[in-house]
């Protein structure tokens, strides 16, 4: 009786390891596709800023007033955005990093005003150009 129960403890808490993992890989695919969309409103954002004001601006800059709601970083909580224009406000490089690497995410992403997104295992570091495309 006694193996049968500790048979019987061993096959739940087997279960629910494995239950644990796929819930953390799911998480972790949520958020990485939540990322991907993040960077993809980034660049819509700047586009738009960039017809009207004729460069390109940084985060604290890109979603001002009523398009505050707008931000990743509102709705996002796996990933931490940041975007920096050149000095000449022609071109910009945004990035997409895991708030806790493996907890919340596995890949970094990198974008561009190409609107081009590169991705890549970076253990929580920045993606870059490097970095193969997403398709």
């Amino acid at each position: 009786m006694i193996r049968w129960l500790s048979l019987a403890i061993g096959v739940v808490s087997l279960v629910t390891l494995s239950a644990c993992v796929v819930y953390q890989e799911s998480s972790i695919a949520s958020n990485e596709a939540a990322a991907i969309k993040g960077l993809q409103v980034i660049y819509h954002q700047e586009q738009m800023k960039y017809s009207t004001r004729k460069k390109y601006v940084p985060l604290t800059e890109l979603f001002e007033g009523e398009d505050a709601m707008l931000s990743p970083e509102r709705y996002i909580l796996g990933y931490r955005f940041s975007v920096k224009p050149k000095d000449d406000g022609k071109s910009y490089e945004a990035w997409a990093s895991p708030v806790d690497y493996r907890r919340t995410g596995r890949r970094s992403f990198y974008q561009t005003e190409k609107g081009v997104i590169h991705s890549a295992d970076k253990q929580g570091g920045e993606a870059t150009a490097a970095d193969p495309e997403i398709k």
